[in-house]
């Protein structure tokens, strides 16, 4: 979803979903965005559009209602260089760092969830001060596929949020995840996009 929507002035890359890109203009405009989140629906419905649009409004800039989409926090977010932002998925390579051993291709190629080395590399990462933005932002792709003892240092860590950092959890639904990681995280829920909107994405 590449498109760009303008929202006052604010330019959101997430299409659709009003009531969610409102709700985070209003935490934007009372600098209460939440330390971490979980945004939930079917698959390419711009969940990770709307994680990245997250991540780009915290780092913006300019700071309107929303990200600006012109400022260079903004344009580095989007082009996925940004040193602050961090997507995790089950095959992300372990680095070897917090006590993790760094892992091979091969490692990375046949795991299929998110590992508790993944986690300990997040909570590594998530008290680090930010490198070149306001805030770090770690984002966990698919978590309803994470082992009980990822999902049990995950919940440690949302226990107790870092300064500048924002963690975002993205999953189907809610339904597979222990409600102690549910109830740490502000719920962003999404619904399958209108025929009319899917039309004019393709």
């Amino acid at each position: 979803f590449m498109g760009e929507i303008r929202t006052s002035e604010a330019h959101w890359q997430t299409i659709g979903h009003e009531r969610a890109r409102g709700f985070l203009q209003c935490s934007l405009t009372a600098n209460r965005l939440a330390h971490a989140f979980i945004i939930t629906g079917p698959p390419q419905v711009g969940r990770m559009s709307l994680a990245m649009d997250i991540a780009r409004a915290a780092n913006c800039e300019i700071r309107p209602n929303g990200p600006c989409g012109r400022c260079d926090n903004c344009a580095r977010i989007t082009r996925g260089v940004h040193a602050d932002v961090v997507v995790i998925d089950a095959q992300t390579p372990i680095r070897g760092v917090a006590n993790t051993k760094a892992s091979t291709e091969e490692d990375d190629r046949v795991r299929t969830s998110i590992s508790i080395d993944h986690v300990r590399e997040l909570k590594h990462d998530s008290v680090l001060n930010p490198y070149e933005g306001r805030s770090r932002v770690l984002i966990l792709d698919v978590v309803e596929k994470m082992s009980d003892i990822s999902s049990r240092a995950l919940m440690k860590t949302l226990e107790e949020p870092a300064l500048n950092t924002i963690i975002i959890l993205i999953a189907s639904s809610t339904k597979q995840l222990p409600e102690t990681i549910v109830s740490r995280c502000q719920q962003i829920r999404f619904r399958p996009l209108s025929p009319e909107i899917t039309e004019n994405i393709l």
